[in-house]
Formats: structure tokens, C-alpha cells, sequence
């Protein structure tokens, strides 16, 4: 299960230890296999820089500790021994880990600083909605800057971690991400962004926003 070079290249190492890996995942590839053959994944470029990743989980997923759509970049976790990945998702499951997100919206009226998003949700088909008996998914809006003449930049926090939570709560407020073809601003890069992480007994870890949204000023 080997990456092409140019995926190694790009998956850059934010941090690692003995139990522990981060890569910043690119935009555009799967997080880990869709089928058993694929190798263009984080999860082979994590394999690639250390071997005993393969062997920390189940085949097709190996020490990934959680994921990301395959649209967003950033931070992606992978434990390098079964006990750090079951320790992880225990955690995750817990919700005891806060991730911090970037978006790129054109509307922020319905998003003042400091907003809760307390929206449960359930999944339908390859899309996601409010429900108000679906699974609990609270995000916080930590903080918006002006990124363009007519865009904003949004840095939010979550500690649920459900599916399209970040795309579909900001959509509710009436602020879709750029690029989001399932919920309102597409076609394009989907414009989020995983740039920091607080897992318990390890230091934060932080992703720089990508290049290739720098040019979307």
C-alpha cells in the first residue's frame, strides 16, 4: 500500500513520537481506502513513513484514529500501536479532544463570535441534516476575519466530530463554505480547513492554511 511520491510529498509530517503520527492531509484524497485497492490515501502516505502503522487497526484503516471528508485539509491523527489508537478513539468518543477548523464563507450576519451551534444531526444518503432526534453535534464560533474584498475567513471549534458537522452547521446559519457542492457554495476546493487539534497527554497540533487557498483572495 504504497502513495504515489507526489502525495508522500505533500502529506507533510506536523508532529510525531513513538505512539503517535500527524500528517496535513491535502484536499482532494480519501482519508483512508474506499476500496481495498486504493492506494492514493493519507492512510497509505502514513504506512509509507512508518510501517507499523498498518498493523495498530483493522486492514483497511490500520492506526487511523479519525478522518476527514475528502474535500478538507488538515490535521489527521494515526496511532503507531493498537493501545495508542484504542486510547484515541476512546478519547474521540468521549469527546475530550477539541478540533479547530477554517472556513471561507461570504455571509457572516448569522455568525457573531462566540455563537454555539447546537444542532444534532442524522445522515441521509450522501447528505447530512438537522434532525432534532439525530446525534448531538455542537460547534462554536471562535472567531471571523475579513480574508477578501467579499470573503471571510471563520475559525471554529467542535468537540463532537460528526459527519459534515462543520459544512452543515455553518450552511443552517446561512453561511455555506466556498466549494461546497452538497450544501451550497460548490463547485471548486471545499474551503475547510482541520488547523489545529488538543488531544489529551500530547502537545496541540497546528496545520498552516494551505496554498492553495491563499489564492483565493
Amino acid at each position: 500500500m504504497l502513495p504515489n511520491a507526489e502525495l508522500a510529498r505533500r502529506s507533510a509530517v506536523l508532529f510525531e513520537d513513538e505512539h503517535l503520527l500527524a500528517l496535513d492531509k491535502p484536499s482532494g484524497i480519501h482519508t483512508a481506502p474506499v476500496r481495498p485497492h486504493d492506494v492514493d490515501t493519507l492512510l497509505a502516505a502514513a504506512i509509507a513513513h512508518d510501517p507499523r502503522i498498518a498493523a495498530a487497526g483493522p486492514p483497511l484503516e490500520g492506526g487511523l484514529v479519525h478522518r476527514l471528508d475528502r474535500g478538507t485539509s488538515g490535521v489527521v491523527l494515526f496511532a503507531k500501536d493498537a493501545m495508542t489508537r484504542a486510547r484515541l478513539r476512546e478519547a474521540f468518543s468521549a469527546h475530550s479532544i477539541e478540533k479547530r477548523y477554517q472556513a471561507l464563507v461570504l455571509d457572516v450576519s448569522g455568525l457573531p463570535a462566540g455563537l454555539v451551534i447546537d444542532a444534532p444531526l442524522s445522515s441521509s444518503g450522501p447528505r447530512v441534516r438537522f434532525d432534532p432526534t439525530g446525534l448531538s453535534a455542537v460547534t462554536i464560533v471562535r472567531s471571523i476575519e475579513p480574508f477578501s474584498m467579499d470573503r471571510f475567513r471563520v475559525e471554529v471549534s467542535a468537540t463532537t466530530g460528526r459527519r459534515h458537522q462543520i459544512r452543515v452547521h455553518l450552511a443552517l446559519r446561512g453561511a455555506p463554505i466556498l466549494g461546497d457542492e452538497l450544501y451550497g457554495l460548490g463547485p471548486g476546493r471545499l474551503a475547510l480547513h482541520a488547523c489545529w487539534i488538543q488531544v489529551p497527554r500530547w502537545p496541540a497540533i497546528a496545520s498552516p492554511w494551505p496554498s492553495d487557498l491563499a489564492t483565493e483572495r
